[in-house]
């Protein structure tokens, strides 16, 4: 059977552009199956690279004109993506965020719904304005700048010097208010103790600890707990209820002295729901990201400005500072507290496209999916191009099944 059915049909092809008219084997009116192809797949995290739409828009032509196959011809060029984009402004080119299987099959619009009912009932019972609302959360920020886009003279390689191909992770515990204010942060660098030659350059009061994986854990979390208690109680705001939101990390949930003192001075220890943070807690709405961009360029900077050399832990704090003066902000810590919907307190702000993966995820793909080779995504994807109405999970079970019958003979 032709590749294209009834009333629509490929036009003619012009300069390496494909020009498609209508959907796949369907003759129904609605939008072109090619065109609700890389819409699919974005609904359910697995977002369509630019070189496989361009290899299967080639695999196309060639099946559908008499023209043969130039060889290594595999896929069409950029002008022809430049103009399909251009022709469908629905779809858009960026880059893919990674989301964890964790994530994107935990978090619904149940557990959603129930924390802001529980959050808002915490903030209206004990009259807790944003000034006394509070979030701490962790990043890692890396020695070695990571790949950037840059100009260079077309043919020259675009190489860039660093001192190693492998850098070494820090980890900054930071800590912010619903009004804006940013507690001073903790370092933990990789090391069995601190050295006075680590606070170089380090503002007053800072925070420095070492650990044996440069991670966080709970003596380092306590000790972290117990310094912003000291804080609050020298500005005499102890004894009013605050509300701390926690992500579910264990050196926070499982670490008694720590919730004890917080219990002890009238501070909520509120947990987010599981695999949520990436839209619920607000560090990570805004100011981390904002933090990681500047710790890029401030460490880009250092690297030009010592080739070869490796950031030592005695000159951190002159590149952690200039990123941690642009990126925690009032402005951006704000932002990240209105984008999670909890400061002011908007449940809309979790929007249905934010929980659209989990939905769509959920019902569709089976979990065993995620051991298949890229072959068999790329072979799976194609099927459901070619067939619009047949499920992904319908395609994908027999490459499932396969896939795990191969793990069980290996074990």
């Amino acid at each position: 059977m032709h590749a294209f059915q009834g009333p629509y049909k490929a036009s003619k092809w012009s300069r390496g552009v494909v020009r498609l008219n209508g959907p796949l084997n369907r003759t129904t009116p609605g939008p072109p199956a090619f065109f609700l192809f890389p819409e699919r797949l974005s609904s359910i995290a697995f977002p369509l690279p630019s070189h496989q739409l361009r290899t299967i828009a080639a695999q196309l032509k060639y099946e559908t004109q008499d023209s043969p196959k130039k060889e290594g011809k595999d896929a069409l060029g950029y002008e022809w993506q430049r103009n399909f984009l251009k022709r469908h402004p629905e779809i858009q080119r960026g880059k893919a965020r990674k989301l964890s299987l964790a994530r994107a099959m935990s978090v619904g619009e149940k557990s959603v719904d129930n924390f802001f009912q529980q959050y808002k009932q915490v903030r209206e019972q004990h009259k807790i304005p944003p000034s006394r609302v509070w979030n701490l959360d962790e990043c890692g920020v890396d020695t070695i700048p990571q790949n950037v886009v840059v100009l260079s003279q077309k043919g020259v390689p675009k190489n860039q010097i660093v001192s190693g191909e492998k850098g070494r992770r820090s980890t900054v515990v930071a800590m912010v208010s619903a009004s804006g204010e940013a507690f001073t942060p903790m370092i933990i660098h990789k090391g069995k103790k601190t050295m006075p030659l680590w606070y170089q350059d380090a503002p007053d009061g800072a925070m420095l600890e070492a650990t044996e994986n440069g991670y966080i854990n709970k003596a380092c979390f306590l000790k972290f707990i117990d310094i912003w208690i000291d804080y609050l109680q020298e500005k005499g705001e102890l004894g009013p209820k605050h509300l701390l939101l926690l992500d579910g990390h264990s050196s926070h949930t499982c670490n008694y002295p720590a919730m004890k003192a917080l219990k002890d001075n009238d501070i909520i220890a509120m947990l987010i729901p599981p695999h949520s943070s990436h839209f619920l807690q607000p560090l990570d709405r805004a100011p981390f990201s904002q933090f990681k961009w500047h710790w890029q360029v401030a460490l880009e900077l250092f690297n030009r400005l010592n080739v070869g050399r490796v950031l030592a832990k005695s000159e951190f704090y002159s590149v952690f500072n200039l990123a941690w003066a642009k990126g925690m902000t009032e402005k951006n810590i704000k932002a990240g507290w209105k984008r999670s919907g909890l400061e002011p307190i908007n449940r809309a702000a979790i929007t249905g496209e934010m929980l659209e993966v989990h939905t769509a995820f959920c019902k569709q793909i089976p979990v065993s999916i995620f051991g298949l080779c890229s072959s068999c995504l790329l072979l799976c994807f194609t099927i459901l191009f070619r067939s619009n109405f047949i499920h992904l999970h319908q395609i994908l079970k027999p490459f499932a099944l396969a896939f795990q019958a191969r793990m069980n003979r290996r074990h």
